[in-house]
């Protein structure tokens, strides 16, 4: 539900306030001196610390962006459909508001669902490794998977990340559905644990078994007997 309310404080000046009744609580204050929009800006009680609001200014451009881009790519593009600064406009749309949450790399929109977008992951802390997987498997299956977009072929850890169990590693893309998406975020959110650390261990079973889900169908071809 949307409301508007208005306080004037002078016969030229008055504040105009939009409020969204939803789990973020925001309120949209316009203020205007001589009936000119002189300053915008956005009030929320967001569900996560350390985050930070973006509005969509371009909508078609965003949703084909999220889907071939990451996290960072997203926050920091200058070609994503998104800004940081409020737009001066009498006609802000409240529903176009994002909302990053830095430490978990979730992207919520204005009611609070996370915003489908792509997983990249490298040699750095990828869940996708020879100490885990038995990777020319793992490389068949990840291959026929609709939500992997893209799998690379093996390659080597570099020097100063690797060890005897951690050598080598495949290059996967995700872009999880609508459900993955939730069960992720349901159970990272008792934990206190990142979104981002319990993305990992959810799309690999080998990493933190799920074999209930199985989410990419790796278990139980494509992951090694040991766990830790």
């Amino acid at each position: 539900m949307i409301t508007t309310n208005q306080r004037s404080y002078t016969e030229n000046h008055r504040i105009e306030t939009i409020s969204l009744h939803n789990k973020f609580n925001i309120r949209i204050r316009k203020h205007y001196i001589n009936k000119k929009l002189k300053s915008t800006d956005v009030l929320h009680k967001f569900i996560h610390e350390n985050c930070c609001v973006s509005y969509i200014t371009n909508k078609t451009v965003f949703d084909s962006f999220v889907k071939k881009n990451h996290f960072s790519d997203i926050r920091y593009s200058k070609i994503c459909g998104l800004t940081e600064d409020i737009p001066l406009d009498d006609k802000i749309d409240p529903t176009r508001f994002v909302y990053f949450y830095v430490n978990g790399h979730v992207i919520f929109d204005y009611q609070g669902n996370p915003i489908l977008y792509l997983h990249k992951f490298d040699y750095c802390g990828s869940p996708f490794h020879n100490g885990k997987l038995k990777l020319k498997e793992a490389i068949k299956i990840l291959k026929q998977h609709k939500n992997v977009k893209y799998v690379s072929e093996i390659e080597d850890v570099p020097y100063y990340n690797s060890d005897d169990n951690h050598s080598k590693y495949i290059n996967v893309h995700i872009l999880p559905s609508k459900d993955m998406y939730k069960q992720f975020y349901k159970k990272s959110e008792p934990m206190k644990t990142s979104w981002s650390c319990r993305m990992k261990d959810m799309v690999h079973d080998g990493y933190c078994p799920d074999k209930k889900n199985n989410y990419l169908g790796l278990f139980p071809d494509a992951v090694k007997e040991q766990h830790d």
